[in-house]
């Protein structure tokens, strides 16, 4: 009993001692820390639910985390933007969620607790990347890096990905997805809502990953395409001017071109190219007197005025065949474009066989008008 009288007067006196020492002794609080003064580190990291069940977790290491030189926004004075943990937030956005505005959407921030928003992803390839939003404003202008690539990943339930900020040893060349549709979309090409705006894109038949279109592109906007009619894996270009008519792919939408017309577009899925570029439409064959690709007199007419595509010529009487064609190496044969009018409306061969035959019963002048705006033909 004695003993433990003498340990308890011991503790007493120290405490007494340490309470009445010198004022200016700091006290130290630890900033990165819960309620309960434990430390949490300088990992950020988000929850996301998998449709069909289980959970994929999204982390980042923001220690000494800094953006530099051309991955600064233009707007920032000063060479080095330091993360400082006491007013800084960070973000996800990516493909998952629709791209939003870092900051736009309270449920998207990392914290060091582990957030959980509740918010359900599906399974499948994913790109995004991290971002610092430092003031109350949305901005994407403190992301990791400025521009492609993003970070990209495989959502599998219970699955996980974790990275140092800027970090891009982890960030490997994409494989080109295969696509078996293409839908284009954007206020340049009717609009932005996928309920409203149907563009399917034509499959350059025995080409997987090669397709085109002849559009109407209004003088401003933009556009973007998706593997879907909906906002997932969607892409755009590079930010880049393009060479000889081809853009890269990147995630920026294709400005129009500044007058309001017919288009082709042709999609390069394998080499993860775009071509933006005058139609080309050809006859061919018997009714012309000619199998040549691209043969002279076979070209039609744009008629921006009138919204058509015309050819008035002599034809004989034969089988009647048409082509889109694409002359910047893609497209290597007529037939894999090929397309044809049946009860006024224009249907395309795309990525199916041999299509109904048309005879043109008599050799005389011929006038053959197409609307790709209403998908309507006529053969006069």
């Amino acid at each position: 009993m004695k003993k433990y009288t003498i340990l308890l007067f011991s503790v007493l006196v120290a405490f007494t001692m340490f309470s009445c020492s010198d004022d200016s002794i700091p006290i130290i609080d630890v900033p990165n820390g819960d309620d309960n003064g434990d430390d949490l580190g300088t990992v950020y990291s988000i929850t996301f639910n998998v449709d069909g069940g289980g959970t994929f977790t999204f982390s980042v290491d923001m220690d000494g985390a800094t953006i530099e030189g051309d991955d600064l926004p233009d707007d920032f004075t000063g060479s080095v933007f330091t993360f400082n943990p006491n007013n800084h937030k960070v973000f996800i956005a990516g493909s998952l969620v629709d791209w939003p505005e870092p900051g736009s959407q309270a449920n998207l921030e990392l914290t060091r607790e582990g957030a959980e928003p509740g918010i359900t992803i599906a399974e499948g390839p994913e790109q995004f990347k991290f971002f610092i939003v430092p003031g109350s404003e949305p901005t994407w202008g403190y992301g990791e890096w400025e521009g492609d690539p993003n970070r990209t990943v495989d959502i599998v339930s219970g699955g996980d990905y974790f990275s140092d900020w800027g970090d891009q040893s982890m960030i490997d060349e994409p494989e080109p997805p295969a696509f078996e549709e293409l839908f284009m979309i954007g206020d340049a090409v009717g609009g932005w809502d996928w309920d409203e705006v149907n563009l399917p894109m034509i499959p350059v038949a025995s080409k997987p990953n090669l397709f085109w279109k002849i559009v109407w592109i209004e003088a401003d906007g933009g556009f973007k395409f998706a593997p879907q009619r909906a906002w997932q894996n969607d892409f755009g270009y590079d930010g880049n001017d393009p060479v000889d008519e081809i853009y890269s792919f990147g995630g920026d939408n294709l400005p129009a071109h500044g007058e309001a017309g017919y288009y082709m577009v042709v999609v390069n899925v394998e080499t993860q190219e775009i071509a933006v570029t005058a139609p080309q439409v050809y006859l061919i064959g018997d009714t012309i007197e000619s199998w040549d690709t691209a043969a002279e007199g076979a070209l039609f007419d744009v008629d921006n005025e009138n919204e058509l595509i015309t050819i008035t010529r002599e034809l004989e009487a034969a089988e009647l065949r048409m082509y889109a064609w694409f002359d910047k190496g893609w497209f290597t044969d007529w037939w894999q474009s090929e397309f044809m009018i049946f009860d006024n409306e224009i249907e395309f061969r795309g990525s199916g066989g041999d299509q109904d035959r048309v005879n043109l019963e008599e050799s005389r002048e011929y006038t053959i008008d197409l609307n790709f705006r209403t998908g309507e033909g006529a053969i006069n």
